[in-house]
């Protein structure tokens, strides 16, 4: 794995690791961050995959466009549409609303670093 790639996937497990432990948080849980850094951490794996195969994608926080550049690599990924296009919006409500948006319904992320040969 290059170093690129690297960085890519040690911040997307970073935002994945924080999505849990604000959900899993018996406490005073934070469901709008949980949604936030599952966008995130969903984000840059698809931008890992992309860099570790040379594809050039644009600065760009769209998990459905970022999903379809990386469809050629990774078909499976189109089963997981449904649940890229209903975290999609969240980093731009967190944005704009201020962090307002409370996702009441828990969250299934899907790990990509089940797909490691990808990166």
């Amino acid at each position: 794995m290059n170093e690129l790639v690297k960085e890519w996937v040690d911040k997307a497990e970073g935002d994945y690791h924080s999505a849990l432990r604000e959900f899993r948080a018996r406490k005073h849980p934070n469901y709008d961050a949980t949604g936030f850094h599952a966008q995130q951490s969903i984000e840059k794996y698809l931008k890992a995959i992309l860099q570790r195969n040379n594809i050039r994608f644009e600065k760009v926080h769209d998990l459905l466009a970022l999903m379809k550049l990386c469809l050629p690599l990774a078909p499976e990924l189109e089963l997981q549409k449904e649940l890229l296009s209903y975290l999609n919006p969240l980093l731009w409500f967190f944005v704009i609303q201020e962090n307002r948006l409370l996702v009441k319904k828990p969250i299934r992320l899907y790990r990509l670093r089940k797909h490691s040969d990808l990166f």
